[in-house]
């Protein structure tokens, strides 16, 4: 077996094109509709399938990997993009290339050619399309990282970050689940973000004063804590980790203004159908993933749990979820995107 983040540094090591970010957002939007790994003698190849961003195309997307030398081999992918870089950058990779490949990091871990390899569990940095692992890039920064991190439990409920609170570092959540949240007048709450292995929490502080926002934990949940003044002095010392955050959180603003369009432009009815949606492609590939209360999906949604209940039972009437209690199951995702097409 290999470590998946050895699988990461061996591609961003290996390909050029620096979209990691917008790959990301795909294989986050599960666009990646499949992948097929085949092997002959060293050589290891993933043909993929990813569904464009406006849902009109499908591209075809193939990676080959040399298993001996760890090494990227050889990029194609039919969209545009990667036919204008062909030549002019060595193994480019375009979003839908980058998609694929966090797409089969976990089947790829597993590859009987990396057999040899041994996997050190302990690591923070071993899901498939861990931002921090993308961020890093180079083992190095990931031991030195690691080394450096302080381990805390919170029960279910409690608070991790408060608006207000002096930044003094950031967290990556190892196990369980959390929710970013900000509180507006009165009772109001909103969610910004749900959290699952991996990912950053209390980034969006660096080179603030104080938290803008909260952080709740959801169930049982532990983190690792790193010092942010200790990350700034890895930032300076790391230009390579400094683009890549740029990157990210170019990318964060991206979907942060989108959110906000969609607060302004959608109804009621869409705005819980994106809510669904948005839950669907946090957990989706969780083993327990959290059971979200009507008042949880209201503060995703920007409105009343009251009207959750009420769009939801119209949703389980047309056949499109189904209704287990607390529990919601997605019986037809198409026909809630097709709710939600307008603002994709």
């Amino acid at each position: 077996m290999i470590k998946e983040d050895m699988l990461l540094q061996i591609f961003n090591e290996g390909t050029s094109g620096k979209r990691h970010a917008d790959g990301q957002r795909v294989f986050n939007n599960d666009l990646v509709s499949s992948v097929n790994i085949t092997s002959e003698e060293n050589m290891i190849c993933l043909n993929g399938f990813v569904i464009s961003e406006n849902l009109f195309n499908e591209y075809t997307t193939k990676l080959e990997m040399d298993a001996d030398k760890k090494s990227i081999f050889s990029t194609f992918c039919s969209c545009q993009d990667y036919e204008k870089n062909e030549f002019k950058k060595r193994n480019y990779c375009c979003k839908h290339l980058v998609a694929t490949y966090y797409k089969a990091v976990e089947e790829l871990s597993n590859h009987e050619l990396f057999k040899d390899e041994s996997e050190e569990s302990t690591k923070i940095f071993k899901s498939d399309g861990n931002v921090l692992s993308i961020l890093l890039g180079e083992e190095k920064n990931k031991e030195e990282l690691n080394k450096k991190k302080e381990i805390i439990h919170f029960k279910k409920g409690e608070t991790i970050i408060k608006t207000g609170f002096i930044v003094d570092g950031f967290y990556i959540l190892k196990s369980g689940y959390v929710k970013v949240m900000k509180k507006g007048y009165g009772k109001r709450k909103q969610t910004f973000r749900l959290c699952k292995h991996g990912d950053i929490i209390g980034h969006r502080a660096i080179n603030r004063d104080y938290y803008p926002i909260d952080a709740i934990s959801i169930t049982d949940s532990t983190l690792c804590f790193f010092d942010i003044n200790y990350f700034y002095d890895l930032l300076e010392k790391n230009p390579q980790l400094t683009y890549n955050l740029l990157l990210f959180m170019a990318d964060e603003l991206y979907v942060s203004e989108k959110n906000a369009r969609n607060c302004n432009l959608m109804n009621v009815r869409e705005l819980v159908a994106n809510a669904l949606l948005y839950i669907d492609s946090v957990y989706r590939h969780e083993n327990n993933p959290p059971v979200l209360s009507r008042s949880d999906i209201a503060e995703l949604a920007s409105t009343t749990k009251e009207q959750v209940s009420k769009y939801l039972s119209e949703f389980q009437n047309e056949k499109m979820i189904e209704l287990k209690g607390k529990k919601i199951v997605i019986l037809n995702k198409s026909k809630l995107e097709k709710i939600v097409e307008d603002y994709l």
